[in-house]
């Protein structure tokens, strides 16, 4: 029943990291999300990128941008590391520049807006101010390019997918390595409980020595020292050559007659 209970156990922790790993699957090619995020498409056309733009997942990363742009007005960590990221993938922003595509679609009731502070209402509202801000959500000093003059000015969804993957696949990967181990270690007991102990604990010389009753004198299968040794003598066994309390010399030596037991 607790063997049950091991593999049952074993079997929802690796469940769970098997999730957490197909979470990390990107639904769009790399090459299709890159190209749709610059301000104009050269592959695809607004049309065909508009299911990525208005797919759950990016509206999900949406909200992980928006709670690092909150969370960057009091801890300093998060503003660094939306920087980092927007000089690590040359990019601006989280959405494509100057290409809004308005949603007032509700987030999926799934999507925690915990520590977002703004914009949780609709996924998407594009601002009515002509001549606002150009990219989707900016910090650092991107925002300060003319984004009409940058060449190949895009946004960063990509690159924040892809940081949050490299942070989830190694807790996946982690709970799946315990899961691993938590199956051989329930194998190997399974080995081990089926092992013939009679045949493999213990040595092939004290399988056949009768263990010795020394407040009776006699083994336990009530024989004494001296009959032991005499019975051995005659059928020349283990204990011919070796016993407890002497030496059997088998053979004839000068002045020892034969079969006579010598005290140690």
């Amino acid at each position: 029943m607790a063997l049950l209970l091991d593999f049952f156990l074993a079997g929802i922790q690796l469940t769970l990291g098997g999730t957490m790993y197909s979470r990390t699957l990107p639904e769009y090619d790399e090459s299709f999300q890159l190209d749709c995020l610059l301000k104009e498409p050269v592959v695809n056309s607004p049309d065909d990128c508009l299911g990525y733009i208005r797919s759950d997942r990016y509206a999900g990363m949406m909200l992980v941008w928006r709670s690092y742009v909150y969370l960057s007005l009091d801890y300093t960590k998060y503003y660094q590391r939306l920087v980092t990221i927007e000089q690590d993938g040359v990019c601006c922003g989280f959405g494509p520049p100057t290409r809004c595509t308005g949603d007032a679609r509700d987030f999926p009731s799934y999507f925690s807006e915990n520590q977002v502070g703004f914009g949780t209402d609709r996924r998407y509202v594009c601002g009515a101010e002509i001549g606002g801000c150009k990219y989707d959500y900016p910090m650092g000093q991107c925002m300060d390019i003319d984004v009409d003059v940058l060449e190949g000015a895009r946004g960063c969804a990509f690159e924040l997918e892809m940081h949050m993957t490299n942070k989830v696949i190694v807790h996946a990967f982690f709970i799946m390595g315990l899961s691993a181990l938590m199956f051989a270690s329930m194998l190997s007991g399974c080995c081990m409980f089926w092992k013939r102990a009679y045949d493999d604990s213990m040595p092939d010389h004290v399988d056949s020595h009768v263990p010795w009753d020394p407040f009776k004198n006699k083994d336990l299968l009530g024989e004494n020292k001296g009959t032991k040794s005499k019975r051995a003598g005659r059928e020349g066994g283990p204990a011919a050559t070796l016993d407890p309390l002497g030496v059997l010399i088998m053979g004839k030596m000068p002045g020892v007659n034969e079969g006579k037991i010598i005290p140690m």
